[in-house]
């Protein structure tokens, strides 16, 4: 999609999404939180119905709609791989809305590289280096950790040392290839990463897991992490049926 504007009807068949509500031009994305008219933002969580209900967005990409919010939505099953599409179709040459909130905390020693979004209550810790990541609200990025294309979702925890989209192989994510293969890696909701863990790119991290369901080893590109004892897609398992 080599243009800066689409219509959401057109956004929609291209991520895997249903349009519910009236079609519009837009123009790029942003967290639900920042996103202004004309931009698509995410909502994985019906627990963060409010920030739907008061978004400015034209759309908001969901499993269902939003009671009170007066925006269309595109409505999917898996909101984070429609959202990391979207990311993807739209680069180049939209980007996501990058930029500090001045209500996130960044240490003077912590290196932010363009095409960077922190949201509010977001920290950075000290030695920290984000290229080219989205990063919401209340995660901590401890210090001398990376983040290279990474999309985390909120309270998202990532240890001391830890690397988040590593190195250069962009193996399409063996669950979801034609959503995740441009080498984002997306964290799921308030999920631990354990410290000096090296994750690789077109992961998908499920929200919420704790450090002991992150294996030991580094986690190829292209791996599917989910909690312990719930599936075997984690790095290096054999899906069974």
């Amino acid at each position: 999609m080599e243009r800066s504007r689409v219509l959401l009807s057109e956004l929609a068949g291209k991520i895997g999404a249903t349009l519910s509500g009236p079609d519009s031009e837009v123009t790029g994305i942003a967290a639900v939180e920042e996103a202004g008219p004309g931009q698509v933002t995410f909502l994985s969580n019906p627990k963060y119905a409010r920030h739907a209900r008061g978004t400015r967005a034209a759309a908001i990409i969901a499993k269902e709609p939003i009671p009170g919010a007066s925006c269309a939505f595109l409505l999917t099953p898996n909101p984070y791989y429609s959202f990391a599409s979207a990311v993807e179709l739209f680069h180049p040459p939209v980007r996501p809305p990058a930029g500090v909130s001045p209500l996130s905390s960044v240490h003077a020693g912590a290196v932010l590289g363009k095409g960077v979004s922190i949201a509010p209550f977001a920290v950075v810790e000290e030695g920290a280096v984000v290229r080219d990541s989205i990063v919401m609200g209340e995660s901590w990025i401890g210090p001398r950790a990376e983040l290279d294309r990474c999309i985390l979702d909120k309270r998202v925890h990532v240890g001391r040392g830890a690397r988040i989209g590593a190195g250069e192989t962009l193996r399409p994510n063996r669950a979801c290839p034609e959503h995740l293969s441009a080498g984002i890696t997306i964290v799921g909701k308030a999920s631990r990463v354990p410290e000096g863990l090296v994750i690789g790119r077109n992961v998908r991290v499920a929200p919420d897991l704790v450090e002991e369901d992150f294996p030991k080893e580094a986690v190829d590109s292209g791996e599917v992490l989910e909690r312990v004892g719930e599936s075997a897609h984690a790095a290096g398992a054999p899906e069974t049926r």
